[in-house]
């Protein structure tokens, strides 16, 4: 991620769509003070800080963006388990 604007990490629709799955979302940042903010259909669910990941059900139905705090570079990772 190379800008401050908010970027799809999932898109409504997509793999899980309802069925019971879940998704893993790290943060792989060094720096402490470095975060992204998570976003759930225009909601904001929470921040991510380096280091910092979250586990959470997803039903395939809505999308899911991120927006980091800086535009530098920041690396995220994540992974989306399906039944």
């Amino acid at each position: 991620l190379r800008s401050t604007t908010n970027k799809v990490l999932l898109a409504a629709n997509a793999e899980g769509d309802n069925l019971a799955a879940k998704v893993y979302i790290i943060n792989k940042s060094t720096d402490a003070s470095l975060y992204v903010t998570v976003t759930i259909n225009a909601q904001t669910i929470g921040k991510l800080y380096g280091g910092d990941f979250m586990l959470m059900p997803y039903d395939g139905a809505t999308n899911i963006t991120v927006a980091p705090s800086v535009a530098t570079t920041m690396n995220l990772e994540y992974i989306v388990f399906v039944e």
